[in-house]
């Protein structure tokens, strides 16, 4: 019981404020650009063990006699092969990386004119930022994010920004 409250403590902790705490400016200038670079859907910081591209998870070390064909649990291709095939540069990789990680942003997804910014989660669920590309789109209020994740939008923090949690 008393991990149980710890758990509790420690998610609390971690989860609140995430969205307060982030430099706009700086949400703005990814989003803007990540919106502009039609090729990439998603991408995440590549801090994590699992690592994506478009929906692809990605591994960064070439793995000797390795075989993709038959990686049937864990389906994970080598970064170079996954930037080539969808037309992406080694530099706009390194440089979204690199912008998520200083920016404190997990993963960025794409849902038509809405750039989705993951912050952190715990235990499954997850918080981020929502930045609409178009003035005139409000964001549905429950979003079905790749399958993976149900998110909803909680507050508006500025002109096309809003907060979500999802799990």
């Amino acid at each position: 019981m008393k991990h149980f409250f710890i758990a509790i403590i420690l998610s609390f902790s971690l989860g609140c404020g995430l969205s307060d705490s982030i430099n706009q400016n700086q949400v703005i200038e990814i989003a803007n650009i990540l919106h502009k670079t039609k090729n990439i859907t998603e991408i995440d910081d590549c801090t994590r063990s699992k690592k994506f591209i478009n929906g692809k998870q990605i591994r960064m070390r070439i793995v000797p006699s390795f075989d993709d064909s038959k990686n049937s649990l864990s389906k994970s291709y080598y970064y170079k092969d996954v930037l080539k095939a969808e037309n992406i540069s080694e530099d706009e990789f390194l440089f979204f990386t690199e912008k998520l990680k200083d920016y404190k942003l997990r993963h960025y997804y794409r849902e038509g004119e809405l750039s989705i910014f993951v912050q952190g989660g715990f235990l499954g669920d997850i918080r981020g930022i929502i930045v609409v590309h178009n003035s005139s789109i409000i964001p549905k209020s429950e979003i079905h994010l790749r399958n993976r994740y149900v998110i909803s939008v909680n507050k508006k923090i500025s002109e096309n920004i809003y907060t979500f949690t999802g799990s």
